[in-house]
């Protein structure tokens, strides 16, 4: 069969007619390839204008060596470069070893030496389909698990990570981002404005990254928000209890999560009371939570252990003033443990870029959206100072999120 009669599979290349017709034969003949369509053509430079309109069909191209005009070798990197799915054969009589070599290069699947014989032929150019197909089916089941990976990662932007609303109290922006793009991320975040004088900031950090560490934060999102209700108002004086949040939120992650104990949940929870003027955190095995204001910073990081690992875990709280101008910031260890020779980053210099950027961009809502973005990216100038690779500075999910007073 030749190609002007239906599109080939399979394309033989030889400037000599009578061993094109030995290939078409003795291929068809051994009855194996069931309805693989086999195309003959004459030239290296016939067989790229037929590859330009059907090279999505063909699987397998086998080709003599030395051929008048183009020859095979040249032929076979110009395939390779430019369909790298078409299984390559390289048919000769030489021993010429530059040339293999050079066929080498061109990543081909295997030899067919002349003359051949039928069986010889017929099972060197099946194991080439076998292993073209199972190379193309591959590929078509990694860029299904893309598509899912990818719709995942979107929903978890939509539902787990939805921007935060600021309010006449505060403005709010966040950064997060995946280790590795489209993936999902394990860091969890979230504002609750528990009324018009209560705020309550959350930031969590489940260890590992991709589509099961975002499920677990998931899982925490639907029993942080059941916590939240049961908890609202209960306290003596009105005020929402961050110490009884973080006990309840770990004994259910103890109940709901006992499969998954070697993973580690850590989190740190901030309620903004505006009538008192006052932050009161609590950490359950967090990064401390900044508080920068017009001259200087504190850390807070009060004792806790991470969750889900003691049923009984209890938490303790700290308390601090605050007020208009000050900024509140959280976020998870993906910013601090970058690439390079300087990891994690010393407290001193995150200290430094965070106050430098909260002058930078505490005078208005419109600059205090970059505020998240300008951290990261003095982060990533800091990092790839001592060593890190421009293009991979982030080596775990990354979150900020930050708060401003107004």
């Amino acid at each position: 069969m030749t190609m002007a009669e239906a599109t080939a599979q399979i394309l033989f290349v030889d400037d000599e007619p009578e061993i094109l017709r030995a290939f078409s034969r003795d291929l068809e003949s051994w009855g194996s390839l069931g309805d693989m369509k086999i195309g003959l053509l004459p030239s290296g430079e016939k067989c790229l204008e037929y590859l330009e309109r059907h090279h999505q069909e063909v699987l397998v191209v086998a080709t003599d060596l030395r051929m008048s005009g183009m020859q095979g070798t040249e032929l076979l990197h110009h395939i390779h470069k430019r369909y790298p799915d078409i299984g390559l054969l390289l048919i000769t009589a030489y021993s010429d070893i530059e040339a293999i070599q050079s066929a080498v290069a061109a990543s081909i699947s295997g030899f067919i030496l002349k003359p051949w014989e039928p069986e010889q032929l017929a099972k060197q150019v099946e194991t080439t389909l076998d292993l073209v197909q199972s190379r193309r089916t591959t590929k078509r089941y990694i860029r299904e698990l893309e598509q899912h990976v990818q719709a995942a990662a979107e929903f978890q932007q939509k539902v787990l990570h939805p921007e935060p609303h600021s309010n006449s109290r505060l403005d709010l922006n966040v950064l997060s981002q995946a280790a590795r793009e489209p993936y999902c991320t394990g860091d969890y975040y979230d504002v609750i404005h528990l009324s018009t004088n209560q705020s309550l900031l959350i930031i969590g950090d489940v260890s590992g990254h991709g589509i099961r560490a975002a499920f677990v934060t998931g899982m925490i999102k639907v029993l942080s928000s059941k916590n939240i209700d049961a908890l609202r108002n209960m306290g003596s004086d009105g005020r929402f209890s961050v110490t009884a949040f973080l006990t309840k939120l770990n004994r259910d992650i103890f109940h709901e999560m006992p499969s998954y104990s070697d993973v580690v949940i850590s989190m740190s929870v901030g309620l903004l009371d505006f009538e008192t003027s006052t932050m009161t955190v609590a950490n359950a095995g967090h990064l401390p939570v900044i508080h920068l204001y017009t001259d200087g910073c504190q850390s807070i990081v009060p004792l806790g252990a991470a969750m889900g690992f003691h049923k009984n875990t209890e938490y303790t709280e700290h308390t601090t003033h605050i007020g208009s101008g000050d900024r509140v910031v959280m976020f998870t260890d993906g910013l601090t443990e970058v690439a390079g020779n300087l990891s994690p980053i010393p407290d001193k210099e995150l200290t430094e870029i965070l106050q430098s950027c909260h002058i930078s961009y505490n005078h208005t809502p419109a600059n205090e959206k970059e505020f998240c973005v300008a951290v990261a990216r003095r982060v990533g100038e800091f990092a790839v100072e001592h060593g890190a690779n421009p293009e991979s500075v982030f080596r775990d999910d990354v979150t900020i999120l930050s708060a401003l007073l107004r």
